[in-house]
């Protein structure tokens, strides 16, 4: 049992690791902190996600020179290693699938465990476990190249063979595991108790694709379609990926603004969606995203669109 696991882990005083990669992995992780009443916790977030929900001991994850060139040519991860230099003693680590540093982290004798949580659309895919230590060793390199093996629906290696569970919230997150393997949370409402609402009144919310789906990097486009979709008074978000760079926020802030006569306003990037459902219902337009079933499970509409 899942649940029977992480309460040992935490008897024994052993570090609860949580890898954050975006703001539904951030309200999984205190959901699960709260749950289990975890004592020992380190946060590691990746691409400058907000944490605010879970204060405790973090670090931020950003990359240095040559990183890139290490992690694909040598097999190695820096991230990897100053994380593990941040771990006292032995630890278990909560991630949202097998990506190059939760590879590393594993591999470490200090690693007692893993667990992986729902984090998005992926998690509703019908990936199944992967015996990572029999993968072919061209697949190890391509894996290693591209952090990510992904040829459809269910075609992937996602989820190691050797992992301790999963844990999600929404019934239909990991479709093709096992029901004995999974955990769900059901504790939902206790994240007012952790969360400022931002937006109340703010009924109307278009959802940014990835930056990585966009041709031609046409933004503009993107923020067209949105705007032509939301009635006066609503919301952009945009999707973790344009966050990375404030330069890029700021140039789709001032475009939106001078479109709409600020008609409609940019999304705060510390606002989670899925907890505002819980204060009002709210209605939401987007591309295809895990949105809209937490939409749908919140109480909230979800219309899909396609984005340049």
């Amino acid at each position: 049992m899942v649940s029977t696991q992480i309460k040992k882990f935490n008897s024994n005083n052993i570090t609860s690791v949580f890898f954050v990669v975006n703001p539904l992995t951030a309200m999984i992780s205190r959901l699960i902190i709260d749950q289990f009443e975890l004592k020992n916790i380190l946060i590691v977030s990746f691409r400058l996600t907000p944490v605010e929900l879970i204060k405790f001991k973090t670090i931020f994850v950003t990359e240095k020179k040559f990183d890139a060139y290490r992690k694909k040519l040598l097999f190695d991860s820096p991230s990897g290693r100053r994380i593990l230099e941040a771990i006292e003693g032995d630890f278990i680590l909560f991630t949202s699938w097998a990506f190059r540093e939760t590879n590393w982290l594993i591999k470490s004798k200090k690693c007692k465990g893993h667990f992986y949580i729902e984090e998005g659309q992926g998690s509703y895919m019908n990936y199944t476990t992967f015996d990572y230590k029999k993968l072919p060793f061209w697949i190890l390199i391509k894996n290693n190249f591209k952090n990510r093996i992904n040829k459809g629906d269910g075609k992937g290696y996602f989820y190691r063979e050797d992992n301790s569970g999963f844990i999600g919230l929404h019934p239909k997150s990991f479709p093709n595991i096992k029901f004995s393997q999974k955990y769900f949370l059901k504790n939902k409402e206790k994240l007012k108790l952790v969360y400022s609402q931002k937006i109340m009144g703010y009924k109307n919310i278009g959802l940014s694709c990835a930056e990585r789906r966009l041709e031609d990097n046409n933004w503009k486009g993107m923020i067209d379609k949105l705007i032509e979709c939301l009635p006066n008074g609503g919301l952009i978000k945009l999707h973790p990926s344009f966050c990375m760079s404030q330069e890029k926020t700021n140039k789709i802030k001032k475009y939106l603004t001078l479109k709409t006569n600020k008609r409609i306003k940019l999304c705060d990037n510390n606002v989670i969606l899925e907890i505002e459902m819980l204060y009002e219902k709210k209605n939401l337009w987007g591309p295809q995203t895990s949105l809209s079933f937490y939409a749908d499970f919140f109480g909230s509409t979800f219309k899909s669109i396609n984005l340049p």
